[in-house]
């Protein structure tokens, strides 16, 4: 559901057969054998080539020139932005991309910690939560009161990706000593103790998704005295980052950065950052 995803590297995949030696572990794009009796049999006539010399001399050849039907050579075209002047690795779009992704990060952070410590959501303080389930031998819903320490684990994707949509965003948790989870554990999600305390905030910081919770309110009852690091603010989450400029759509990205710039725009300001 979440970003993550990028850590379950298979992905689902099985193990390549290359068709040209029918040997698992690569395809023919990089199979050694073929470029060896490429090498050896690019310079004769097509006769001594025989079958497998010929395909391999015609499949490197057309993979070096790659040309259209009617013989032109086809222009290769920027993998992120489809420019055709340049290659993906020297995209001026994506650097662009990638330095307000960056910078959003950095506002969304500022925004998040001082959220956290204004109203008890780092690690130590005491909350007062107050959740509403339904009582079936009364046969009506009531509140119940638990006091709980959020736990010393901080969640480690606390980033800008919050905001991605089409359930691209990250999830994130935050655990809760003392609560008694009614389903599941005590690991709550952010969004949904964010919009306990104020529905404004919970937008500004997170994409709207539904998280069902009996979460009636958060109250802060001690304030801890955690300080987020310094460095934590200015390191951009670049697995994430790399991950979706190379999997999202050019549609998702687009929405992406669309919520980046109005981040930025909204809170940039309170901390030097436009």
């Amino acid at each position: 559901m979440t970003i993550n995803a990028r850590k379950n590297k298979s992905n689902g995949s099985t193990t390549p057969t290359c068709k040209f030696c029918s040997t698992q572990g690569h395809t023919m794009a990089k199979c050694e054998d073929m470029i060896k009796l490429y090498e050896k049999v690019k310079s004769k006539p097509i006769e001594e080539r025989g079958f497998k010399g010929n395909f391999a001399v015609q499949y490197i050849d057309n993979k070096k020139s790659p040309t259209t039907k009617s013989g032109a050579t086809k222009k290769k075209l920027c993998g992120y932005c489809r420019g055709d002047d340049h290659t993906r690795k020297s995209c001026p779009q994506m650097v662009e991309d990638k330095e307000t992704i960056a910078k959003a990060n950095k506002v969304w952070r500022h925004v998040w910690s001082d959220f956290a410590k204004a109203n008890g959501l780092t690690p130590a303080s005491l909350i007062k939560l107050v959740d509403r389930r339904y009582n079936y031998p009364i046969g009506s819903y009531e509140n119940k009161e638990f006091l709980c320490t959020v736990g010393a684990e901080l969640p480690e994707n606390l980033n800008v990706f919050a905001l991605g949509e089409d359930n691209k965003q990250q999830s994130i948790f935050i655990p809760m000593l003392g609560y008694n989870a009614e389903y599941g554990n005590n690991k709550l999600n952010a969004r949904v103790l964010t919009k306990a305390i104020s529905e404004s905030m919970a937008s500004s910081l997170f994409a709207y998704s539904y998280n069902w919770s009996n979460i009636d309110s958060c109250t802060v009852v001690a304030k801890s005295s955690y300080e987020f690091p310094d460095e934590w603010y200015d390191t951009p989450p670049t697995e994430d980052m790399d991950y979706a400029l190379k999997k999202w759509t050019k549609e998702q990205m687009s929405d992406f950065l669309a919520k980046c710039n109005k981040l930025i725009n909204n809170h940039g300001g309170d901390y030097g950052i436009s």
